[in-house]
């Protein structure tokens, strides 16, 4: 299996106390790869982890880049 990474960004989103309140961060998106070479089936993971190494999410999912969309 052949492995290609493409980006690992690493984003801190603040520090706040415990609350009722939901927080919305704003994360960079990115950019989708553009081009015939960028076009094919893309996987990633997504991870949310404090200080203290807790992890509260881990999500992999994945993607397709196309030139046209029936």
């Amino acid at each position: 299996m052949l492995t290609c990474l493409v980006d690992k960004t690493q984003t801190s989103v603040g520090s706040y106390g415990p609350s009722d309140k939901v927080i919305k961060a704003k994360v960079d998106e990115g950019t989708a790869p553009s081009g015939m070479l960028g076009r094919g089936s893309y996987q990633a993971k997504a991870k949310l982890v404090d200080d203290d190494k807790n992890t509260y999410l881990d999500v992999e999912y994945a993607f397709e880049v196309k030139k046209d969309w029936e």
